[in-house]
């Protein structure tokens, strides 16, 4: 089901892994922008190597959970892997709408979703 998504977003998907509808993405952030923010703000946790990486997969997540409704997990050790892991039941259709919205997702600036989720959690620390 997602076995295009390398070939189409090969600018923003580094390796794909995985079989039948559960699959993983491990996504390039070498070419953001806010790369180079990181390096000048002296906050620990933004000495992390794998900080950006962190942070686009949670901006990612959140994205896909507030406008699509699709749960998806994080997990990282060496590398830090976005993964789909839909119900071993599942329709078609359902099926279908994960793989739309996932296309959709990649479609976007992953900047802007990396702001937008940056404002919102700042937004929720303030209220």
């Amino acid at each position: 089901y997602f076995k295009n998504f390398p070939l189409k977003y090969s600018s923003k998907i580094k390796e794909q892994r995985g079989l039948g509808a559960m699959f993983g993405f491990i996504l390039y952030t070498k070419f953001l922008p806010i790369k180079k923010i990181q390096k000048l703000l002296p906050i620990s946790v933004l000495k992390d190597k794998k900080f950006l990486d962190k942070l686009l997969a949670s901006a990612l997540l959140d994205e896909l959970y507030e406008k699509y409704k699709i749960l998806a997990t994080i997990k990282f050790n060496q590398e830090v892997i976005l993964c789909i892991e839909p119900n071993l039941i599942i329709s078609k259709k359902e099926l279908d709408y994960c793989v739309k919205s996932f296309d959709k997702l990649f479609q976007q600036n992953f900047d802007k979703i990396i702001i937008k989720f940056i404002l919102k959690s700042f937004k929720r620390k303030i209220s």
